[in-house]
């Protein structure tokens, strides 16, 4: 988790809407329509992050970096800034437990549950 907020080779925060130098160009249609009404991009969202072939033009050239270093924050490198379902939920899935400071299921209180109170 510490990896995916910032604490990594370049400071980048792999997550938008969060962090100190988070992500802003995310393979993502309703970002793409959020930024156009200057709301930035859809916060939540998990991108790929670094590594992949440096494919697309950059100052230094990515394929010059070490492979925790390539990285760019650009909508056209969608090996970058692409995400899956999956990615963007597994972290969730993690810290929301910790944050809801864990404690046990009570089917009681299940709005979900399927038997009678």
């Amino acid at each position: 988790m510490d990896y995916v907020q910032g604490h990594n080779p370049i400071g980048e925060c792999y997550m938008t809407g969060v962090g100190f130098n988070p992500v802003y160009n995310p393979h993502d249609r309703e970002s793409a329509h959020t930024k156009k009404q200057w709301l930035g991009p859809r916060p939540g969202i998990l991108v790929f992050g670094p590594g992949g072939s440096g494919s697309g033009v950059s100052v230094p050239a990515v394929n010059e970096l070490a492979r925790e270093r390539k990285y760019i924050d650009n909508l056209g490198s969608i090996q970058w800034s692409e995400f899956t379902v999956y990615q963007s939920l597994c972290f969730p899935s993690a810290v929301y437990p910790v944050l809801g400071q864990g404690g046990k299921f009570d089917e009681r209180i299940d709005p979900f549950s399927l038997q009678q109170k």
